[in-house]
């Protein structure tokens, strides 16, 4: 079976290498990141990955930005919208991601949502 492609968006460098690193060892993922919403596009039109994890508080373009450009390219591609301000999670669901956490969350959460993501697909 092939790896799932997940792609990581976060501009705070520590929580983008922690997360990456959980993935790395708890699950059989293929792992790209990016520091910030326009790299995190990028690296979405050239890797086509099962799932997007991303921050929504990122200067440039925000995380609700890049929902908005992943739904309008597929619904295929599962988004994982991640936040420490709880208001954010009615617009992010409205733009179209599949999970809500919030900020701080427990990596076991998110080691969920994602295998929870990939059985749906």
């Amino acid at each position: 079976m092939a790896k799932a492609k997940i792609l990581v968006i976060d501009d705070e460098d520590e929580m983008r290498k922690i997360t990456v690193k959980f993935l790395e060892k708890n699950g059989n993922y293929e792992i790209f990141q990016a520091a910030n919403g326009r790299e995190g596009i990028k690296m979405f039109e050239s890797h086509h990955p099962d799932i997007v994890i991303t921050d929504l508080n990122m200067p440039g373009i925000r995380g609700e930005e890049v929902v908005r450009h992943i739904r309008n390219k597929t619904t295929k591609t599962k988004v994982i919208a991640v936040s420490g301000e709880p208001y954010l999670e009615t617009v992010v669901k409205a733009a179209g991601c599949d999970v809500f956490l919030k900020k701080p969350f427990h990596l076991l959460k998110l080691q969920e949502a994602v295998e929870k993501l990939l059985k749906k697909n």
